[in-house]
């Protein structure tokens, strides 16, 4: 099982696209911060074409979503480009970007991964793991010394027997906790069942993160949210939405037909490795959860799977670009 990523209070990280013109104008506004302005780094060195082809990451103020921190990860395995806006050093903002880039690293089978520390952040590499080579040589100026990572390959799948568990539920907090354990443990898939993207469980940062991961997650990927109705997550800007428009060939949202027999005012989440969660009723949080109950599991995946096939795109998505 993925182990829950802990997201610092005030702050979430997310995985950004270079070519997304919102995205590329937050990571150019922290790196010119930190980078051009306060380090003095020429503006010619700052920018390659690396940029097009890497994977970045952008920390964003919770409150205002406004970027505070970045890095990116290249083609080639190295790590770089790790910036914190000064008003936000302290509070483990670069310990999250680095845990999502080498998240991102392991995803990719990347044997390993090196990056160029400045020496007063040396410390804080090797507290990750990094282990120094070389010499120390200037660049841009700056002092640096070379630091390289090697990452284990992912272990093998338990094939122990495992016994079902099943957990009740009666707070909004253990919601939270049940939901954000099954997306954390979903490998390529998940599967939502809601009324209208419930914002307190499913438009949270730390569970929308998740999504995102797992739709970012590599061949197959793919996250289904099913709504009865779409008209509140259209008119609040529900971060699941925002996700969709960003990722739209692996974030599919449809809406069920209200009318269709057999739909059950339920809500549940199911990832792909036998876990979910289920809701009886959306105005209370008295629900069920297992980490790996299969067999409950199926009958979950068959309810949704017949409801998605005769579902639609909402018109009013559809306006959206969705």
């Amino acid at each position: 099982m993925t182990e829950k990523r802990e997201v610092e209070p005030g702050f979430h990280v997310e995985l950004a696209d270079w070519s997304n013109e919102a995205d590329r104008a937050r990571l150019i506004a922290v790196r010119h911060a930190v980078f051009i302005v306060e380090q003095r780094v020429p503006e010619e060195m700052e920018w390659d074409e690396t940029d097009a082809t890497s994977q970045h990451v952008l920390a964003l103020d919770d409150q205002t979503r406004e970027p505070v921190g970045c890095g990116r990860l290249t083609p080639d395995c190295s790590i770089g480009r790790m910036a914190v806006l000064a008003r936000w050093r302290g509070r483990g903002v670069g310990a999250a970007l680095m845990r999502t880039l080498l998240e991102q690293a392991r995803a990719r089978a990347m044997a390993s991964v090196s990056l160029h520390a400045q020496t007063h952040a040396i410390d804080f590499y090797r507290g990750f793991g990094f282990i120094a080579e070389g010499k120390e040589y200037l660049e841009a100026g700056i002092a640096h010394l070379t630091m390289r990572k090697s990452i284990p390959a992912p272990d093998k799948p338990d094939r122990t027997p495992v016994a079902f568990e099943r957990h009740s539920i009666d707070s909004l907090d253990e919601a939270t906790q049940w939901i954000d354990r099954i997306a954390a443990q979903a490998r390529h898939r998940l599967s939502i069942f809601s009324l209208d993207g419930d914002p307190p469980l499913l438009g949270r940062p730390g569970f929308v993160t998740e999504v995102q991961r797992v739709a970012l997650s590599g061949r197959g990927a793919l996250v289904r949210l099913l709504l009865r109705d779409t008209r509140r997550m259209a008119r609040d800007g529900h971060r699941l939405l925002e996700l969709a428009r960003r990722l739209p060939s692996f974030v599919e949202i449809r809406q069920v037909d209200v009318d269709e027999s057999g739909l059950d005012n339920d809500a549940f989440v199911l990832d792909d490795a036998g876990g979910w969660y289920w809701q009886p009723r959306p105005d209370s949080f008295h629900a069920e959860a297992s980490p790996h109950d299969p067999g409950r599991a199926a009958e979950l995946i068959t309810r949704f799977d017949h409801h998605w096939q005769r579902a639609q795109p909402d018109p009013a998505l559809r306006r959206l670009g969705l």
